[in-house]
């Protein structure tokens, strides 16, 4: 595979700056095609960012809609929050973050476990044969003898 052409890229480091009336960079000052790529492509970002306004008469999704549901969780949760909000700040932040990675921690791998285990003991164990727990005894004389 071929490597790209220098200004074929499109990271952050080669694009011209933000601003209102930002400088064509020195590698696009004499290509015009480029040049004038460079104005479409600031408008068209204007552009874009202009669509994202929602007007106050434009249908909203219904996870943006508040509900009562989401306004009664926010209420239980805002007195832990502001209680734990100092110590997260004097921790440098760790502090949510670790609460975050024990929330998925959880979620992920200990509640499925635990049903896990729950089905396999409670509902699955209980029918007979279903699970062999310890191995058969074997008495002097049977036919199928074990090499010890």
């Amino acid at each position: 595979m071929a490597a790209c052409p220098p200004l074929a890229r499109s990271r952050n480091d080669v694009r011209p700056p933000a601003g209102a009336n930002p400088k064509t960079p020195a590698w696009a000052q004499k290509d015009y095609v480029l040049k004038n790529w460079i104005k479409e492509e600031r408008q068209r970002r204007r552009n874009f960012l202009a669509d994202q306004v929602l007007e106050p008469n434009e249908p909203r999704p219904e996870y943006l809609k508040p509900g009562k549901a989401k306004k009664l969780w926010f209420a239980i949760r805002k007195p832990f929050w502001n209680a734990l909000w100092p110590l997260n700040e004097a921790m440098n932040y760790r502090l949510f973050h670790g609460i975050y990675a024990v929330r998925r921690c959880v979620t992920v791998f200990l509640l499925p476990m635990w049903l896990t285990h729950y089905v396999i003991k409670y509902h699955v164990a209980t029918v007979p044969g279903s699970i062999q727990i310890q191995k058969a005894p074997i008495y002097p004389g049977d036919k199928d003898k074990v090499k010890a």
